[in-house]
């Protein structure tokens, strides 16, 4: 379970912003380790495809910020959104 307020970053390969994005994020998740988790999802690679979908990623780069209490977090909230 995740402990902290988690930022996710959603990205794919083709997008040039996402690119100049990726040592500024991997900056910031540093800066901020132990205050939030981060973490990074390729909406181009086609396991994350319905991840993305379900929380409504249109754009990239986008960000989320999840609190804890929110789904997905959780190992139940994993299954309910990661295809078997």
């Amino acid at each position: 379970m995740v402990r902290f307020p988690l930022i996710d970053e959603t990205d794919a390969c083709r997008c040039g912003h996402c690119k100049k994005l990726v040592p500024e994020y991997v900056q910031a998740a540093e800066d901020m380790m132990g205050i939030f988790t981060f973490a990074a999802v390729n909406c181009d690679d086609k396991e994350n495809q319905v991840l993305c979908a379900e929380f409504e990623i249109n754009e990239v780069p986008s960000f989320k910020f999840m609190k804890p209490s929110q789904g997905g977090l959780e190992a139940q909230g994993i299954h309910h959104i990661v295809p078997r």
